[in-house]
């Protein structure tokens, strides 16, 4: 097993039950490729349901081109993009990647590690939006496969203060 993490990173998990790594995953091999699906994603729901909706050229910066303007004509299409997003092999690919199960098996000195089934979604927060936000919770109370369990989240877009950023409650595990 490589050690991906340094003694310190693994006692500050312990303490404060989360741990941010910053450029954990490699941009170009790792997230752009699930972007690109997404911005993809969308250009079909916008073929789909004959919208007239103009969707931008790809880059990883507008790679959610068109989503609002679909959410706006019927919110139940994000609720299928959501759905397709979990499927695609690039984000597939992320969820079960080496350094993924490495760093868990390192924070939980074990070499038996899963991945729960049905546990790894994609979280798609909308600006302005409340009805559909993800208040406060334990991702334990709605993933009953292991009181060992660990959340790996990655942003798949810069977080920004503005946005209103995940928020920890150190120590709370």
């Amino acid at each position: 097993m490589k050690e991906l993490l340094l003694t310190e990173q693994i006692a500050s998990f312990k303490e404060n039950g989360y741990l941010i790594i910053r450029g954990f995953y490699d941009t170009k091999e790792d997230i752009e490729p699930i972007q690109f699906d997404i911005w993809r994603i969308i250009g079909l729901m916008i073929k789909k349901y004959k919208l007239s909706i103009v969707q931008q050229q790809y880059s990883p910066e507008n790679f959610d081109s068109g989503y609002q303007e679909l959410i706006k004509y019927d919110r139940r299409i994000g609720g299928e993009v959501y759905d397709v997003i979990k499927q695609i092999p690039a984000f597939m690919r992320l969820v079960c990647c080496t350094r993924n199960e490495n760093i868990v098996r390192q924070i939980r000195e074990s070499d038996m590690i899963g991945i729960g089934r049905g546990s790894y979604g994609i979280r798609i927060d909308n600006p302005n939006e409340e009805k559909y936000r993800a208040s406060w919770h334990q991702d334990f109370l709605a993933q009953f496969g292991s009181i060992d369990g660990i959340v790996l989240w990655s942003p798949l877009a810069e977080v920004t203060q503005e946005m209103g950023p995940v928020i920890f409650c150190a120590g709370s595990h």
